[in-house]
Formats: structure tokens, sequence, C-alpha cells
């Protein structure tokens, strides 16, 4: 008896395109122009595409709920951001220059930048390391606060913004060498710059 052939062995092949899975016999009546096999084997991947497409509709559905608060919350964010950041834009005062002015938060009224950057950083130094932000005068027209609190490399980290704008791009951030170490008019330069920003903002 002769062996039997891969052509005459039962068995199925799968059609990777289109998931659809023939038998011999059904690759056989293709092969020989079969209409109704042809047929057979395009609507069943039809509805192996059309079931694919339900399901991934169903699942988009489920999260469309929680993608939706999720956008609410995000616009009423950016409103306040917005109505924040136009008060801010229309109280900015120019102080570059020769007209640079900062008043402490006991009215006390400098014009130096290295005196600024001087005091600020002796008030920052002995603030206490926790999570409050603590008033830290006008400048350019804005009051400014400013938090102290632990780093995760081991060190203190010092947040500076306008007060209450609370944007992911609101801060100025020193690390604790860089007020220790650094020019005392380096933070006063940086705030200055992060004002100049807010209008683009």
């Amino acid at each position: 008896m002769n062996p039997t052939s891969p052509a005459d062995a039962p068995g199925t092949i799968d059609d990777v395109d289109s998931d659809v899975v023939l038998s011999f016999a059904e690759i056989k009546a293709v092969a020989t122009g079969n209409p109704a096999i042809r047929e057979h084997a395009e609507v069943q991947a039809e509805v192996i595409r059309l079931t694919r497409l339900a399901s991934n509709h169903t699942k988009a559905q489920r999260a469309l709920p929680g993608r939706i608060a999720d956008l609410r919350q995000q616009v009423e964010h950016l409103d306040r951001d917005i109505d924040h950041l136009a008060a801010a834009a229309a109280t900015i005062i120019d102080i570059h220059g020769a007209a640079f002015r900062y008043t402490t938060v006991d009215g006390h009224v400098l014009d130096d930048r290295t005196d600024t950057g001087q005091l600020l950083r002796q008030q920052i130094l002995a603030t206490p390391i926790d999570d409050t932000w603590r008033p830290a005068g006008c400048l350019g027209g804005l009051e400014w606060e400013y938090r102290r609190r632990s780093s995760p490399y081991g060190d203190t980290d010092t947040s500076a913004r306008i007060a209450g704008d609370r944007a992911r791009d609101a801060t100025v951030h020193a690390s604790n060498n860089d007020l220790r170490t650094g020019p005392p008019h380096t933070l006063i330069t940086r705030l200055e710059r992060h004002a100049d920003k807010t209008v683009d903002r």
C-alpha cells in the first residue's frame, strides 16, 4: 500500500490573513472554482472581522464614561488656569533693568536683585520642610509663594510659583544646594523669566 500523501491526509489549514480555517475538501472545492465554497469562506472571514469590531466597540463604550469624566475635569482645570493667567497677565509690570522692585511680605521694598535673592534665600532656608505653600512677596506686580519639601534624592526641593497658579508647568524649582551655593540673584532671575512666560502660557 502506498503511503498517504500530504494532499490526502485529513486535517485543516489556517488562513493567517482571514483566520478562516478550511478543510482539505473545501480547499479542493475552492481550487476547482466552486462559488458556494468561495462565498462561504468570504462570509466566514467577514463574520470574524465584524465580531472583532463589535468586541472592540464594546470595550470602547465601556471606557467612554471614564474618559469623558477625565476630559470634563481637564476642561475645568484649564478654565481655572486661563482665568488665573489672564488676571496675572493684566497685573504684570515691567521690572527689567533699573525698574526692578521687590516687596517683601511685611511691605519693605528692595530695588537690588542680589539683596533680594539673599533675603529670599535666607527666608527659604529657615522654612520648615513640609508641603505648605507660604507667601514670598511681590515681584513684577505678582504675588509669589514657595514651598520647601524633601526631595526623593535626599536633598530638599524648593518650588516657587505665582500665588494660586496650580498648572503643571507653573513652578520654578531649586535644590537646597542651588540655594546655598548659587549666586543670590539666580532665583530672582528665574522668577522674572517665569513671569515673562505667563502671558504666553
